[in-house]
């Protein structure tokens, strides 16, 4: 089975009513089907006519009918069976209505099948009938303000301006320019005062525009439309149009003094924008732990407000920095805010950027603080500490960390090797979030010079004329001088020079420093000046200060394992004779408590770049020559 679209006729009839006619416009469309029977014998061919129509008349509660005929005419003249079947419609003046009409042949012949078709229509309406594209004639009234006839001039879909802004309403409706002869109507609104309404821009039969500003102070709300009237010539409108006013969702366009640091304090931050209300506003932040801003009372207009910031110490947990949103809620302008429809009270200020605050030290001590000290303890004073880690210098190893955002307690080691000193060393800290702090001095005290505790004059071992001085010192604390208690390495570096006896040098053994030793136990150590032997002759011989030049120069030095450095605690001088020894001026000895500052230089420090060997005869200082290699 098909059936087709055959004909489409579009049309503009004269329909007769009475003695007059009226213009009707319409269309008809006319299809044809055809088919076979199951047995493929007879062709069935069915024409269907549909008539639409539509009637201008000048009033209504009268009828006017349609009517259409259809008919198919077949080869070797088959006509339709039962002829052109008329179908008939009837509606209301100024109405439409539509007529279908059918026509079927069946035949067993082939063939081409013609379909035509009649359409009329007539009423039962007495008067004129106007043109079917002009809306009937009406006489001039005063001005009409369509329901809703009042929008913005730019978004026809918007009935409501906002406080605070200027721009152009449209009114709408008919009659406005009193059909063209009044050019110049009055536009006027119920509350002048905060509602300005200019001249008008723009001015037709269906359309108005008008210039407004409004300002702050204005009834605002969906309860409280204000009315507009537009007055001619012929009138004013009744009922007026209803503009409504509300406040604007708030825009922040930009914040001072970003980005933030944690756990610091801004003021006078100036947030700016737009449609704030003259209501100081409420803002808050999120996304930055407890970060706060307060409004200064006074700063607050329609497009700033100042306040102060907050920003939350741990703002960024261990992130090195976080986007925080700063959220403004406007107050409105006095009467609460009143939001559009599908307007917001607030304004979102995504992406202000808070960076993780590098922690501060403002101080840091240590007791004991001697070097070879273990178990001592640290503490560092500062802020933004928890969850820092700290850094000491080389020789220090911490055993233990604790306390709090502004102190942070360490129970450390320190090496004997540790470079020591006034204020010599420095104490940092970095936080989670990899910020590193500036530096602390602290002091570390160690070997700084010597003072003698005994002074012994006797003979060297085996002999009974050669003598020998044996002084015992004691290491005293350069910076606290005190007496230092740990048993560590010592060693020396004697010069000897202008022998004098006859016979040549002999029984000389040696230890060399960072090899093999001294040790001061407890941090007490004697040391021996004398020669080896009764045969060494004329008497009175030995290492004499000749010309200036002093027989022996004996540095006592400080030797750590693993220190790069060794310090200097002692600088004597003098001679040693089969006879008599003088050291730093004393002859035969020194006065018990003598602490010669004069051969004690801390501050000179001999960089270990060269070998050094001390030499040793029987027991421990007893000097009796060195050489360098």
């Amino acid at each position: 089975m098909r059936s087709d679209l055959i004909h489409r006729l579009v049309f503009s009839v004269t329909a007769a009513c009475a003695c007059l006619c009226s213009q009707a416009s319409g269309q008809t469309d006319i299809y044809i089907t055809r088919y076979f029977s199951s047995d493929g014998r007879t062709l069935y061919a069915t024409t269907t006519t549909t008539g639409s129509f539509s009637m201008v008349v000048g009033c209504s509660g009268y009828t006017h009918n349609y009517y259409a005929t259809a008919s198919l005419t077949g080869p070797a003249g088959v006509t339709a069976t039962g002829g052109g079947t008329v179908g008939s419609g009837s509606v209301n003046a100024c109405g439409t209505g539509t007529a279908t009409s059918t026509a079927q042949i069946s035949t067993v012949v082939d063939g081409a099948y013609y379909a035509s078709s009649s359409e009329t229509a007539d009423c039962s309406y007495y008067g004129e009938f106007l043109d079917a594209n002009q809306p009937p004639e009406q006489e001039i009234g005063a001005p009409v303000i369509n329901p809703g006839g009042v929008t913005d001039a730019l978004d026809t879909s918007m009935g409501w301006e906002y406080v605070d802004t200027s721009g152009y309403i449209s009114i709408w409706g008919p009659w406005l320019d009193a059909d063209k002869t009044d050019m110049n109507p009055q536009v006027t609104v119920d509350d002048p005062t905060h509602i300005q309404l200019g001249t008008p821009s723009y001015v037709s039969d269906g359309q108005i525009n008008v210039p407004f500003t409004i300002m702050a102070g204005v009834a605002t709300g969906g309860g409280s439309p204000h009315n507009i009237t537009v007055t001619t010539t012929y009138g004013t409108s009744e009922p007026p149009g209803e503009l409504y006013i509300y406040d604007a969702t708030p825009a922040i366009q930009s914040v001072s003094q970003t980005p933030w640091t944690a756990g610091s304090t801004y003021s006078g931050v100036t947030i700016s924008g737009s449609n704030f209300g003259t209501i100081c506003p409420s803002v808050a932040i999120s996304g930055a732990g407890a970060t706060t801003f307060t409004v200064t009372t006074g700063s607050c207009t329609n497009s700033s407000v100042q306040g102060t910031v907050r920003v939350d110490p741990n703002a960024t947990g261990s992130s090195p920095s976080v986007n925080a949103t700063l959220t403004l809620t406007s107050g409105g302008y006095g009467q609460g805010f009143q939001s559009a429809p599908g307007g917001s009270s607030q304004a979102p200020f995504p992406g202000v950027e808070v960076l993780a605050a590098a922690p501060t030290i403002t101080g840091a001590t240590l007791s004991p603080n001697v070097v070879g000290s273990n178990g001592a303890t640290m503490t560092i004073n500062g802020t933004g500490l928890s969850g820092a880690t700290p850094y000491l210098p080389s020789g220090f190893s911490i055993t233990k960390t604790s306390g709090s955002s502004t102190q942070m307690t360490l129970t450390v080691n320190i090496a004997l090797s540790v470079s020591y000193g006034t204020n010599c060393c420095y104490a940092s800290v970095q936080s989670a979030a990899g910020k590193s702090s500036g530096s602390a001095v602290f002091t570390v005290d160690g070997p700084g010079y010597l003072v003698v505790t005994g002074s012994s004059m006797g003979h060297c071992g085996g002999c009974s004329t050669t003598v020998k001085l044996l002084e015992t010192y004691q290491i005293m604390n350069g910076v606290s001088k005190t007496a230092f208690s740990t048993t560590v390495p010592v060693c020396e570096t004697p010069v000897l020079s202008n022998w004098s006896c006859s016979q040549a040098q002999s029984g000389m053994t040696y230890n060399r420093c960072n090899v093999n030793p001294g040790t001061a136990t407890g941090g007490a150590f004697t040391d021996g000046w004398g020669l080896t032997s009764d045969t060494y002759t004329p008497v009175g011989c030995g290492y004499p200060t000749s010309g200036g030049s002093q027989g022996i120069t004996d540095e006592w030095l400080f030797n750590p394992a693993g220190a790069t450095v060794q310090w200097k605690m002692g600088n004597l001088y003098g001679y040693i004779l089969t006879n008599s020894v003088s050291i730093n001026g004393y002859v035969d000895g020194m006065p018990v408590g003598t602490p010669d500052r004069t051969m004690i230089n801390h501050d000179r420090i001999i960089e270990v770049t060269e070998d050094v060997e001390v030499f040793f005869a029987g027991s421990w200082g007893d000097v009796v020559g060195r050489r360098h290699r």
